[in-house]
């Protein structure tokens, strides 16, 4: 079921007071706004209650640190000093000024990377290379483009990479332009692009003509009809999917972590803080599932996808069927056949099987259709157990008990039992003979084996949804729930253990509402997802936890801004208040600070001394470098 949705921020309307539009023309306050020589000026707004300035978006600060130019949410362009005066004229008094960085998706020089029949929402984000060659620029369509500095005109030569799930809200060049970062506002996602160039020594003089398509070849961008196909630029994927997506999180067998990030899946290995992507899907993940082999992973948008556990190879993309995403997948205890069900209206189930174990040749072996009931989750039956069905699905108010027979699938549903409450179902794993439930309410329904579909028994288990459950080796359970807590339970459903990541683990997850959860294959470890993007794993007897993975969360991610002096260092924030330093060459967290305010946007002063962060709901905030 759907979190709760988080408060919409309040609409903001527009006073320039001063401010300059996109083409630097201020608006003429005698005659009003919209008003031309020989027109009349347009009606005045009715009286009313005094309205704010919107949010600042992006900053720039000139070569000499003495002006700033930002821009708005509404699209205006503002100047001002340093002290804070407004400069009126900006736009041309400082028409020749050299700026430290560009940012700003409006003006002359960044007209050309808008396509045709786009608007200034469809392009939020640009950034300017520091030899002053290149801007890359950020689409709302999950798109990054590479074009030829400065870009006057309309549609000049660039060329596209693809793989965030959705719009691209921020990007970033580093200091020597040998990274561009990227930020997604849908997936949160944060990705890392290798430039690759020639070995010419760079210059910093601006070319006297635009690059050709020749010249982006050189320097490693795709073919226009290849954006769809992710380069081998990827390098390091910070955070993890913790939103429409369930269960994203598993330990392949070699120990490593995988997880999914927007359209990427990623193999983490902590011996060498290293990543493998697989980069086959063209739209966001929004399925997953581990083999209990260790050997295979099952990914779905609207097909499901079979790759390498261990390598990220791709092994099958098979057949489409499913007329909406795939929103559950599941492998049986033998790892050869899976089942997928879809977001459609009566949340289509397909049978897949691979004869010979490889999943090279997989095939549809049945379909059926669940109902009209939103569906959370599928499992299958514990090997060995003599039950008299084979998988199950949950979901909102209802489970059902599947038996497959050749090409036949046929159901039963599960009954709540007297006095029981009816709730949606949100995630299920088999325990011995009996399948255990998590539920909105935080208890965990107990339905037993064989020859019964009546729920048996509900167990309190956390004070909030339970949003994750793993079998262990052990024969018992793992739940995780929205409270934070982990807890270990044995095959007959009772408490072993718990742990609070608000206590047990440092440093302390922002949000640690767990979203996904697994044990390794001895149980010796458990590795749980956070809502705040973090990945951390426990040593179950110690209680050790070591976070292995951070990154952001909340509703949006705004910009991603480099150090003008140490070229490892980059700054990110965005809607969860939170300011974060990362290293481009360790591919970790550096630092990070709570503003306790969704930050819209960064901009380092041209020594790296302070940050300027722009706020939602103030004027903006001034941080001290270190």
């Amino acid at each position: 079921p759907a979190e709760p949705a988080e408060p919409a921020e309040p609409a903001a309307a527009e006073m320039p007071e001063g401010g300059a539009p996109v083409g630097g023309e201020g608006v003429d306050e005698e005659k009003g706004a919209g008003a031309t020589d020989g027109e009349p000026a347009a009606p005045a707004p009715p009286a009313g209650p005094q309205l704010t300035p919107t949010t600042p978006a992006k900053f720039d600060f000139t070569a000499d640190s003495e002006y700033i130019q930002y821009a708005t949410n509404k699209g205006l362009v503002y100047f001002r000093s340093v002290d804070g005066t407004l400069v009126s004229e900006g736009a041309e008094q400082l028409k020749d000024t050299a700026w430290a960085t560009w940012t700003v998706p409006m003006g002359w020089p960044v007209e050309g990377v808008y396509a045709p029949c786009t608007g200034l929402g469809d392009v939020p984000a640009v950034s300017r290379s520091a030899d002053c060659s290149l801007v890359a620029s950020a689409d709302a369509f999950g798109g990054v483009k590479l074009a030829s500095w400065p870009a006057p005109g309309q549609a000049v030569p660039s060329k596209g990479y693809q793989g965030h799930s959705a719009g691209v809200t921020n990007v970033a060049f580093t200091v020597e332009d040998q990274v561009l970062v990227s930020i997604g506002g849908v997936d949160r996602c944060i990705f890392q692009w290798l430039r690759l160039k020639d070995d010419a020594p760079d210059t910093g003089v601006p070319p006297t003509e635009p690059l050709d398509a020749a010249d982006l070849a050189d320097l490693g961008a795709a073919a226009p009809d290849a954006c769809a196909t992710p380069p081998a630029g990827l390098t390091f994927v910070h955070g993890l999917s913790t939103s429409g997506i369930r269960g994203n999180l598993a330990y392949n067998a070699d120990g490593a972590a995988i997880i999914t990030a927007g359209s990427v899946g990623a193999i983490y290995s902590k011996r060498t803080h290293a990543q493998a992507f697989y980069t086959g899907h063209e739209s966001a993940i929004r399925a997953f599932a581990a083999s209990p082999s260790g050997a295979f992973v099952a990914t779905g948008d609207q097909k499901l996808h079979i790759w390498d556990a261990c390598s990220a190879a791709p092994v099958a993309v098979l057949p489409k069927l499913h007329y909406a995403d795939i929103v559950a997948v599941a492998f049986s205890p033998d790892s050869k056949r899976c089942v997928t069900v879809g977001a459609d209206a009566l949340h289509t189930i397909a049978l897949w099987e691979t004869p010979r174990g490889t999943w090279a040749d997989g095939v549809l072996v049945a379909t059926a259709f669940s109902g009209t009931a939103n569906v959370h989750f599928c499992a299958w039956a514990a090997s060995g157990s003599g039950a008299s069905y084979d998988f199950v699905t949950g979901g909102d108010g209802q489970i059902q008990f599947w038996s497959v027979e050749g090409q036949n699938v046929t159901s039963f549903r599960g009954v709540f039992g007297e006095g029981a409450e009816v709730q949606p179902l949100t995630c299920g794993v088999a325990v011995g003979g009996a399948m255990v439930t998590g539920t909105v309410s935080g208890s965990l329904l107990v339905w037993p084996g064989p020859g019964s579909e009546t729920m048996v028994r509900a167990q309190k288990a956390h004070a909030k949804m339970v949003t994750a459950i793993a079998g262990n080796a052990a024969g018992g359970a793992v739940s995780g729930g929205n409270d934070g807590f982990i807890k270990v339970w044995d095959g007959e459903v009772e408490l072993l253990n718990e742990f609070n990541l608000a206590v047990d683990a440092l440093p302390t997850p922002l949000a640690p509402a767990i979203t996904s959860l697994c044990t390794d294959v001895a149980f010796t470890k458990i590795l749980v997802a956070t809502r705040s993007s973090d990945v951390i794993e426990i040593v179950r007897d110690s209680r050790n936890a070591c976070r292995l993975l951070s990154g952001h969360y909340s509703s949006s991610l705004a910009p991603a801004v480099r150090h003008p002096v140490d070229e490892d260092v980059y700054a990110t924030g965005g809607a969860d208040g939170v300011v974060k330093l990362w290293s481009l060459s360790g591919c970790r967290e550096l630092a990070s600070l709570d503003v306790s305010e969704p930050v819209k946007a960064l901009s380092w002063s041209p020594d790296g001394s302070s940050i300027v962060a722009g706020l939602a709901t103030t004027s903006g905030i001034s941080i001290a470098g270190g």
